[in-house]
C-alpha cells in the first residue's frame, strides 16, 4: 500500500478516504502506515479507519499515534479516526484475541488528540480507553489546560486504570481536575479510578 501511495496511484495528495476496517492489518502494516503519515502521504484525509484489526499490538499503535503527532503539518481535514473494535465485545479483564488493542494505549491516544495535529476531528473511536501511570498523567494534563479538541462529538469518553501489581497514582490527575478553569470537559462521561492510589490532598479535592 506505501509503495502505492508514494507512486500517486491511490489518488495521490487526492486522497481523501481509507477504510481498511477489518482488514486484518499486522503490526508491520501498522508500521508502514506510520511511515506514510511520517512522509505526509495520507495529509488530505478526511477520513482513516482502522477498526476490527485485532492482531495489532498496542505498540505498534503507539508508533503510529507518535507519527500523527510528529508530522509537521497534521492532519488539516481529518475528521473520523477509527482505531476500535467496533463489532467486537470485551469481556471484564484481558482483551480477547480479535479486537483492538488500542484502547490500551489511551494516553497516547489522548497525546494524539491534543497534539493540534488533528484540529477539525468529529469523531474517534475507541471511546473506551485503559490508562496506565503515564496515561492518567497525560489526561490530567490536557484536561489542566484544555486542550481536548472543541468539534470532538464522539460517544463521552471512558477512561479507566490498568489494573496491576502496582497501583497507579492518580493524585495529579484529581489535581489537574480541580484546579483546571472548566474542569473535566463534556466529552468524558466515565472517569472510572477504581484500583488507584490516591492521598490525602487529593481526597480533599473531591
Amino acid at each position: 500500500l506505501v509503495p502505492a501511495l508514494r507512486s500517486g496511484k491511490f489518488g495521490g495528495p487526492n486522497l481523501g478516504y481509507l477504510d481498511l476496517n477489518c482488514s486484518d492489518l499486522t503490526d508491520q502494516a501498522v508500521r508502514a502506515l506510520a511511515r506514510a503519515v511520517g512522509e505526509g502521504l495520507l495529509v488530505q484525509l478526511y477520513l482513516l479507519e482502522l477498526s476490527d484489526n485485532g492482531d495489532v499490538t498496542r505498540r505498534a499503535w503507539e508508533e503510529f499515534l507518535q507519527a500523527v503527532r510528529q508530522i509537521e503539518k497534521g492532519f488539516p481535514r481529518l475528521e473520523t479516526l477509527g482505531l476500535g473494535r467496533s463489532r467486537a465485545e470485551k469481556a471484564g479483564g484481558p482483551i480477547r484475541v480479535g479486537q483492538s488493542r488500542a484502547e490500551e494505549a489511551g494516553g497516547a491516544i489522548v497525546t494524539a488528540l491534543c497534539s493540534g495535529k488533528l484540529p477539525h476531528l468529529k469523531y474517534i473511536s475507541p471511546t473506551c480507553m485503559v490508562l496506565d501511570q503515564e496515561g492518567a498523567g497525560v489526561v490530567g494534563d490536557a484536561v489542566r489546560v484544555g486542550s481536548f479538541p472543541r468539534r470532538l462529538r464522539s460517544s463521552p469518553f471512558q477512561f479507566r486504570l490498568h489494573r496491576g501489581p502496582v497501583a497507579i497514582n492518580v493524585d495529579g490527575l484529581i489535581t489537574a481536575i480541580a484546579e483546571s478553569a472548566h474542569g473535566l470537559p463534556s466529552c468524558i462521561g466515565v472517569l472510572d479510578l477504581g484500583g488507584g492510589r490516591m492521598g490525602g490532598r487529593a481526597l480533599t479535592l473531591l
